[in-house]
């Protein structure tokens, strides 16, 4: 539920940004993997142990200030993990708003980058006796590669984000971004 105040107050924090730079604001979005591992124990059904991949998505804008610096955020979908306990199947979802400050390194047709910052995320856990739900801010870092042709770029990143209730939780996408 906090995720749900904090995002509005993120995206109305940035748009000053975005409108006093029109030529160097971007917008676009990924497509991808998700990869999750964790263990929920203490559940009255035995331990849950996911380590699956899910279809994942993001929708980015961003603005760059200067040749080296840009701020981006977005929304993400890590997608739905699947895992069977006891017979019993479980999905988790997991949903989340970001916000980056990115380092690129431009070299006419090929942008690399990293990246650093916050998600703010809502987790969902059904199946079970009960359904489990979660939210939280974490932090969250990446790197990749955009191959620019004009205004379009193909992006492809990898990203990590540190979640204390997951071992692992990362995302490997390829997208398109507009910028103008």
């Amino acid at each position: 539920m906090k995720m749900k105040l904090y995002a509005p107050v993120i995206l109305i924090c940035f748009f000053p940004l975005l409108a006093s730079a029109k030529q160097n604001v971007y917008f676009g979005g990924c497509v991808g993997q998700s990869y999750v591992q964790t263990e929920i124990s203490d559940l009255e059904e035995g331990d849950l142990e996911l380590d699956e991949n899910g279809f994942a998505f993001k929708l980015l804008a961003g603005v760059r200030m200067g040749s080296i610096l840009a701020l981006e955020g977005g929304y993400r979908s890590f997608g739905t993990v699947k895992s069977k306990m006891a017979d019993i199947n479980v999905e988790s979802n997991m949903t989340g708003y970001d916000l980056h400050a990115i380092g690129n390194i431009d070299m006419k047709l090929l942008i690399l980058f990293a990246k650093a910052g916050v998600l703010l995320w809502d987790q969902e856990v059904t199946g079970l006796s009960e359904e489990i739900t979660d939210e939280g801010s974490d932090f969250c870092w990446g790197f990749g590669a955009a191959f620019r042709l004009g205004s379009l770029s193909v992006r492809a990143e990898w990203e990590r984000f540190e979640v204390d209730s997951y071992d692992r939780l990362s995302t490997l996408s390829v997208g398109l971004v507009f910028g103008f």
